[in-house]
C-alpha cells in the first residue's frame, strides 16, 4: 500500500469517529455553573459558624441537629431553564428568598451506580439569594460540596444526560483504541506486511464504541437510523466473538498479554485495596457489580469497562509486537547489506587480482625474454640481478592471509587494501579458528562497522600519521577483539556519556556502534570506546555459544 493511500485511509476513520462523537457534544455556552459564595455550620441551636468553602473537601461528620448552610446569589438575566443539582446521599433544602423551593432525603443504595439528580425548573423572573441546607446520610456519597448549575429549558434534557452518561470515557478509550489498531495494520500494510489479525480487534473496538454509548444516550442525540444501527443487541455478542478469535489467532502474543493483565490485575488489586480501608466509592463499586454480575450478564457494566481494558491492552500488546518485528526486520536487513557489502569487496579483490595478474603475465613475457638475452650472453650478474628484482616485485603482489576464516580474512584484506589507497598504515593479527560459531552476520556487523569508523577517523587526519592495528583472537571461549587507530578532533559525547556521530545531518548517522553494542550483547559480552591523546580505542568481548 502507498504511503498517500494508507494516509487518507487513516484521516478516513478518524473523521469517522470524530463524526460520532460530536453527536454526544453540548456547547458550553448551555451550562452555566453557579459557585456558592459562603458556607456556614449551623448548631443544633440555630448558631452559625462561618466555615472556609476551600476546607470544604467531603461532608463532615455532623452531630445530631447540625447542618451545612450554602449561599449564593442568582445571576442576572437568567431566562427559562432549569437548576441542576445531585442529591444522593444527603438531606437538602433549597429557599430563595425565603421562599422553599425543594427538600429531599436521598440515601446511597449499595447496588446502584451513579447519582441521582434534579432539574429544579425556575419561576419566571427569578432572582435574589439562594440557600441550600445540606446535611449528609449514611456518611454522604454525592458530589461535595453541591455542584450547582443553570441549563437552558431547550437543552437541559440533553445535556442533563451528557453530563451523567457513564459511557462517555470507555467510549473514547474504545475510539482511541480503534485508531490507534487502524494505525498498526496501515503501518504494516505500507511495510507491505499487513497484519489481517488485527482486523477482529478493530472490529470489537467499533462493538464498544458504537453500543454503549448509543444505548446509554443515543436517544437524545441520534437520528432513528443511526440509532437502530448502533443499538442493535448483536454488537455485545460480535465484540466478544471478535476479541476470542483476535487472542486464539495471536498465541504468539500470549506471553506478553499475561504480562499485561498481571501488571494490570496487580495495580487494581492494590486500587480496591486502598478504596476498601479508606471506605471508598471505588470498592463499594467493584464490590457491587461483582454481586451483581449474574443477573446483569452481558449488560454488566463491570464486564464492559473489562472489554473496553482487554481491548486496550491488545492494543497494546499488537504496538509492542510491531515495534519488535521492525527492528528485527532492521537488524536483518543491516545484516544482508554487510553480507552484500562483503561478497562485493570480495569480488572486486578477485577482480583486481585477475586485472593484476594479467598484467604481470603481459610484463612476465617481456622479463622471461629479457633472462633469455642475458643467459644467451652469459651475464650472469644481471641474470641475478634481474630475478631477485623479480621475486621483490612477485612478494609485493601476494595477497596477506591474516587466518583462515574466511569471513574475517576477507573483511581485513578489504580494509587493508582501502588503508592502502588513503595512505594509512595497516596491521592485523587474527588468531582465530578456520570457523567460529558465529553467525557471518553477526561478524560483518561487528568487525565492518569497527574497520569502517576507523578508516574514516584516519581520512580526517592531516599530516600523513595514519595508522591502524587490529588484533582478534579467542581465549577460553571468549573472542577478543581491539582495534586502535589515530584521529583528529574532539569526540562528542551524550548526557550518559555515549558517543556521537561527527558527521553532518547525526540523525541519519551514527547507527554504527549502536548495532555493534547490539551484537556484543546478543553473546553476553562487552564494548567499549573511548580515545585520548589522538589514540582512539574500541575493545570488544564475546562469549562464544557452545564454548
Amino acid at each position: 500500500m502507498a504511503r498517500g493511500t494508507a494516509v487518507l485511509a487513516f484521516l478516513a476513520v478518524c473523521a469517522a469517529v470524530w463524526l460520532f462523537l460530536v453527536q454526544f457534544t453540548q456547547e458550553i455556552d448551555s451550562i452555566r455553573y453557579i459557585e456558592w459564595e459562603t458556607a456556614a455550620l449551623v448548631g443544633a441551636d440555630g448558631r452559625e459558624r462561618p466555615v472556609a468553602l476551600e476546607q470544604l473537601v467531603e461532608p463532615p461528620a455532623l452531630e445530631e441537629g447540625e447542618f451545612l448552610r450554602f449561599t449564593t446569589t442568582l445571576p442576572q438575566g437568567l431566562g427559562q431553564g432549569n437548576l441542576v443539582f445531585e442529591v444522593t446521599g444527603a438531606e437538602i433544602r433549597l429557599v430563595c428568598q425565603g421562599e422553599e423551593w425543594y427538600r429531599s432525603a436521598a440515601g446511597q443504595n449499595s447496588g446502584a451506580v451513579g447519582l441521582a439528580q434534579i432539574s429544579y425548573p425556575l419561576p419566571a423572573g427569578a432572582q435574589g439569594q439562594l440557600v441550600l441546607e445540606y446535611r449528609p446520610v449514611d456518611g454522604g456519597s454525592g458530589l461535595f460540596p453541591p455542584l450547582l448549575r443553570y441549563e437552558e429549558q431547550e437543552q437541559s434534557q440533553s445535556s442533563a444526560m451528557a453530563y451523567a452518561n457513564l459511557s462517555g470515557i470507555p467510549a473514547g478509550i474504545a475510539a482511541l483504541a480503534l485508531v490507534l489498531i487502524w494505525a498498526i495494520f496501515l503501518l504494516g500494510a505500507v511495510r507491505g506486511r499487513p497484519d489481517w489479525t488485527l482486523l477482529p480487534l478493530a472490529a470489537a473496538a467499533v462493538g464498544m464504541l458504537l453500543y454503549p454509548i448509543a444505548q446509554s444516550s443515543g436517544y437524545y442525540f441520534l437520528t432513528p437510523g443511526l440509532l437502530r444501527l448502533c443499538t442493535w443487541s448483536g454488537w455485545r455478542v460480535l465484540t466478544l466473538v471478535a476479541l476470542l478469535a483476535y487472542l486464539l489467532v495471536n498465541r504468539r502474543l500470549w506471553r506478553y498479554f499475561a504480562a499485561v493483565v498481571l501488571g494490570s490485575a496487580g495495580c487494581l488489586g492494590v486500587t480496591y485495596w486502598v478504596s476498601w480501608v479508606q471506605e471508598g466509592h471505588f470498592a463499594r463499586y467493584i464490590s457491587s457489580q461483582l454481586a451483581a454480575l449474574p443477573e446483569m450478564g452481558l449488560s454488566s457494566s463491570l464486564l464492559y469497562w473489562c472489554n473496553v481494558w482487554l481491548i486496550g491492552a491488545c492494543a497494546l500488546v499488537s504496538i509492542w509486537s510491531l515495534l519488535q518485528t521492525m527492528l528485527r526486520d532492521q537488524a536483518e536487513a543491516q545484516s544482508l547489506r554487510l553480507k552484500n557489502q562483503l561478497a562485493v569487496e570480495s569480488y572486486r579483490l578477485i577482480e583486481e587480482k585477475i586485472q593484476e595478474g594479467a598484467a604481470m603475465r603481459h610484463e612476465m613475457r617481456h622479463q622471461i625474454a629479457l633472462l633469455d638475452l642475458l643467459y644467451q650472453k652469459g651475464d650472469l650478474e644481471a641474470l641475478g640481478a634481474q630475478l631477485a628484482q623479480m621475486k621483490e616485485a612477485n612478494s609485493q603482489l601476494a595477497p596477506i592471509r591474516y587466518t583462515h576464516n574466511f569471513c574475517i580474512n576477507t573483511i581485513l584484506q578489504s580494509a587493508a587494501a582501502q588503508a592502502r589507497q588513503q595512505n594509512t598504515s595497516f596491521q592485523a593479527t587474527a588468531m582465530v579458528e578456520e570457523k567460529l560459531p558465529v553467525p557471518e552476520g553477526d561478524l560483518c556487523t561487528l568487525l565492518m562497522n569497527l574497520l569502517d569508523n576507523a578508516l574514516e577517523a584516519c581520512r580526517k587526519v592531516e599530516g600523513g600519521d595514519r595508522w591502524i592495528r587490529f588484533q582478534a583472537q579467542v581465549n577460553r571461549g571468549i573472542l577478543f577483539i581491539q582495534c586502535e587507530n589515530s584521529y583528529q578532533g574532539s569526540l562528542r559525547k551524550d548526557g550518559r556519556g555515549r558517543l556521537l556521530t561527527t558527521k553532518e545531518e547525526p540523525e541519519l548517522h551514527g547507527f554504527g556502534l549502536r548495532q555493534m553494542e547490539t551484537v556484543a550483547k546478543k553473546y553476553e559480552g562487552s564494548l567499549e570506546a573511548g580515545g585520548d591523546a589522538g589514540v582512539f580505542r574500541v575493545k570488544a568481548a564475546l562469549y562464544l555459544p557452545g564454548e
